[in-house]
């Protein structure tokens, strides 16, 4: 076998015990896999981190062109988030190319780095993925304030938005300096991440100080086998006080505001009622009067019901962007997720395929965080013009600023517009 090809004794293997077995499978899950194999999952993770790459660019550059730019605290925590994506996937897309070529664990293609390349991958692989999934919180978060305590972004931005910062970014820098000076991210299958090497060597009574990585057990059950159980909770449960708050408020709107008002408006019209009674030859001047109000009523109705289908609307407009990040968060780390609990369970081959889909998605939530971010703007495109074609959406959503901010791009008297001269496109 050549020098960039690297191997495992069978036997070695074998003599793994259950429980190390659990922890070295989660970090290694090549195991079982030929050398062609594991190419190709080398090969679609770097064309997975590369797409990811650049749709993460591409969401940082319409941050920039939008009219709002990083004045809104949905832009600022969406900029984290895309920097710690970037962070993750540049690293991933250089796949197995900073991997030692002198080590001896599983057949990994392609090695050609050293151990300083190998903690550096390790290093930003980690801080980026723990950082992007407290960011994903940080949005939920940010979400739940506004939808349940009806906080408007003066008040999250001076006494919430620190916090959200401060979290993913401190807690992802102190885990990966901490991880690094234990000399814990060693070569994995396709990446460098959270283990020992040689494997399993956190377990020998060797005072040699061959081992690197001796405490990679209790770093990766506290960096990466946690935040991959407590963070999904965090995030369905204020997905569902977000979706109960939603219903109370769609109940009140439209059980409780507009009873009231035309309870109010019956009451005004009773007691000029009454009064014009007490008067003589005031029945043409009541039929006038009576016939006003019920016009107001009318109006108030309409009024209220219109208010209170906008907030109706605007309730679920940022509870289904909630969901949508969400979604973008469980479809990236879904695949990675059953490997552990399969390895948990004891189901000690993941496969090839599940392995690959791991690969692919797994560096891919800088895409989806882009396609939640791009979509809403390509159905206004097409709210505005039916016959445009979705490239030619996908086009004008690229090209857009968002909606005109008041006095900002617009001659006096003109009415606010988002609309594109779709013949240039």
């Amino acid at each position: 076998m050549s020098n960039s090809i690297r191997s495992l004794d069978d036997a070695e293997l074998n003599s793994t015990s259950t429980a190390d077995f659990v922890f070295v499978a989660a970090v290694e899950p090549s195991f079982g896999l030929t050398e062609r194999q594991n190419m190709t999952c080398a090969i679609a993770q770097t064309t997975s981190s590369t797409i990811s790459l650049l749709a993460t660019i591409t969401v940082i550059i319409m941050i920039n062109r939008s009219y709002k730019k990083l004045s809104s605290v949905f832009h600022r925590l969406l900029l984290g988030l895309c920097i710690a994506d970037i962070l993750s996937s540049s690293s991933l897309s250089l796949s197995t190319y900073p991997i030692p070529a002198n080590e001896s664990t599983t057949t990994i293609w392609n090695v050609n780095g050293t151990m300083d390349t190998c903690t550096a991958q390790g290093f930003f692989v980690f801080v980026g993925f723990l950082a992007a999934q407290l960011y994903n919180c940080s949005l939920c978060l940010y979400y739940l304030i506004v939808i349940k305590y009806n906080k408007k972004d003066e008040y999250i931005r001076r006494y919430v938005e620190p916090f959200l910062h401060a979290v993913p970014i401190g807690t992802s820098l102190s885990g990966g300096i901490i991880i690094a000076t234990k000399q814990a991210f060693n070569p994995n299958a396709s990446f460098c991440w959270i283990g020992s090497d040689p494997p399993r060597c956190y377990d020998d009574n060797d005072n040699t100080g061959s081992c690197r990585g001796k405490d990679a057990k209790i770093l990766y059950l506290t960096f990466a086998t946690v935040p991959y159980i407590v963070l999904p909770i965090v995030i369905l449960t204020s997905m569902g006080l977000m979706y109960h708050t939603a219903r109370q408020n769609e109940k009140k709107m439209s059980g409780y505001g507009i009873h009231t008002l035309r309870l109010k408006s019956t009451v005004k019209s009773g007691d000029i009622a009454d009064g014009q009674e007490r008067q003589d030859n005031s029945n043409r001047l009541w039929s006038k009067l009576k016939n006003l109000f019920q016009k107001s009523d009318q109006n108030l109705d309409a009024s209220t019901s219109s208010r209170s289908n906008k907030l109706n609307k605007q309730s679920r407009a940022v509870l289904q962007k909630a969901s949508a990040y969400s979604l973008a968060y469980f479809a990236t780390y879904f695949f990675p997720l059953i490997i552990t609990i399969r390895k948990s369970l004891q189901i000690n081959d993941a496969g090839f395929v599940l392995t690959m889909l791991s690969r692919i998605f797994f560096p891919l939530q800088g895409f989806f965080n882009f396609m939640v971010f791009i979509y809403p703007r390509m159905l206004s495109a097409k709210k505005e013009n039916e016959k445009v074609s979705w490239y030619r959406a996908f086009v004008c959503a690229l090209q857009s600023k968002g909606v005109t901010p008041k006095g900002v791009g617009r001659k006096k008297g003109q009415k606010h517009s988002t609309k594109v001269k779709y013949s240039r496109l």
